[in-house]
């Protein structure tokens, strides 16, 4: 049973910064990412939000890979973020490593996009397999390499936190010596109409 949990790598991506150092100095320089949106198309054009300020196409490249479209825009920013935190990590194949990854809305905003055209009987039905909260689980532990254990967590705004939780009682359990964890919602129609129907 592990005595101490250590955080040995950390990874994010928001409105205000593509990684780690861009966060912390757009935080300490009091930088706000809330603004009018661009990227996602909606009626309410004058809600504010926070939104990160790349294209799907411009996320790939952050990765180093062509622009597949099989990846969701959930996917591509947990990657983003999944990739900074592991690199920290040491690099010791003979541990036991595991993903625990929260989302709330998964792949619903590559949904959306592709909604209309399923309705007129075409688009490309890929898409319905990367909406669930459990394919850009399966994504990033293929991208990183992590085989002994996965999961997702998807208890709304709690999500991530829980995430957090199970990974440290894993740890502690002796069940995995080092764990990822985290969580991802890329910004869709779905939660700002929703937040906006609730006032």
């Amino acid at each position: 049973m592990a005595e101490r949990i250590a955080i040995t790598g950390i990874g994010v991506i928001s409105s205000i910064g593509l990684n780690v150092e861009e966060n912390l100095n757009s935080l300490l320089q009091k930088k706000s990412g809330i603004k009018r949106m661009e990227l996602l198309k909606s009626i309410h054009k004058e809600l504010p939000v926070a939104e990160v300020n790349k294209t799907d196409e411009q996320l790939a490249e952050i990765l180093g890979m062509e622009h597949g479209k099989e990846y969701t825009r959930t996917t591509l920013l947990a990657l983003i973020a999944a990739k900074e935190a592991w690199e920290d990590t040491a690099k010791d194949e003979s541990k036991r490593s595991g993903l625990i990854s929260a989302t709330t809305v998964a792949g619903m905003r590559t949904s959306e996009e592709y909604y209309a055209d399923f309705q007129n009987g075409g688009g490309e039905s890929f898409f319905i397999e990367t909406h669930d909260a459990g394919d850009s689980t399966e994504r990033i532990a293929d991208f990183l390499g992590i085989k002994d254990f996965m999961t997702t967590i998807s208890t709304a705004c709690s999500s991530s936190a829980n995430s957090m939780m199970l990974g440290s009682r894993m740890l502690r359990a002796g069940k995995l010596d080092k764990v990822l964890v985290g969580g991802v919602d890329a910004l869709s129609l779905f939660t700002l109409n929703g937040f906006n129907s609730l006032m």
